[in-house]
């Protein structure tokens, strides 16, 4: 028995006769058989680094002003996720809030299915947008964590806390100063791309990857000299910019 153009097909002997088995296989108007788009688990993963090397939370480093310091809370939330086509066109929106933390063993996030041929990339907010910004999360979850504790003020988006050295001895002590950043306000809403390039094959797990530079996130930033902040001001601005430079892959 002939095969179809373009299609995979195989026969399977059944009581002397051929059965022909296609798979994945759907007709179109003009009765052309042609195979179904695959679907696929897309998943988005978030890992840490500092710089070239890997990344512990409580782990002392030292900043590009000279300062040893470490690093108790580092998290972020993402929303409005979207899977992209190579000319920007959106396949699906996946639904959901999602927070990154550093404390996490790890931060793999299920977001849906996917039905394409190929996807581009995934687009995302760091942050929330005004609605779900004012919605009260569930006790307990990690968006919880996150919550300012009224709806008028939302989420904080980023929040980065530590200790830095005070003396310059080059050791974290109980009575070297803390630092605490809490970015806060739909001013403070970045947007960001993670790009995955692949092609799809129904029925696996498709994982993004988003690798996070803590050194680039906090380049330039004087913890030592730089009072705590929450809200809009320029510091916490400056690190949401920092946040999207410390996260973009090259195509």
């Amino acid at each position: 028995m002939g095969c179809c153009r373009g299609l995979r097909c195989r026969t399977l002997g059944v009581a002397g006769a051929s059965l022909l088995v296609l798979s994945g296989c759907t007709y179109d108007d003009a009765g052309m058989m042609e195979l179904a788009e695959p679907t696929v688990h897309q998943q988005l993963a978030v890992t840490f680094n500092y710089g070239g090397h890997g990344y512990e939370l409580a782990s002392t480093y030292m900043d590009t002003m000279g300062h040893v310091f470490k690093l108790d809370t580092l998290a972020f939330i993402l929303s409005g996720i979207r899977a992209e086509d190579d000319g920007g066109v959106v396949l699906v929106p996946f639904a959901g809030e999602f927070v990154a933390n550093a404390a996490n063993a790890t931060n793999t996030f299920l977001l849906g299915d996917l039905t394409a041929e190929h996807l581009h990339q995934l687009r995302f907010l760091f942050g929330l947008d005004p609605g779900p910004d004012q919605v009260i999360p569930s006790l307990g979850s990690e968006l919880a964590a996150m919550y300012c504790g009224t709806d008028v003020q939302g989420h904080h988006f980023l929040k980065l806390t530590g200790q830095v050295d005070g003396n310059g001895d080059g050791l974290l002590a109980v009575g070297d100063p803390r630092f605490s950043f809490m970015c806060t306000g739909p001013a403070m809403v970045r947007t960001q791309t993670v790009p995955v390039h692949s092609d799809l094959l129904t029925g696996s797990t498709l994982t993004a990857v988003l690798s996070v530079d803590i050194e680039e996130l906090l380049a330039g930033i004087d913890l030592l000299a730089t009072p705590s902040s929450d809200g809009n001001v320029l510091i916490n601005a400056q690190l949401m910019d920092q946040l999207v430079m410390a996260t973009t892959q090259t195509h």
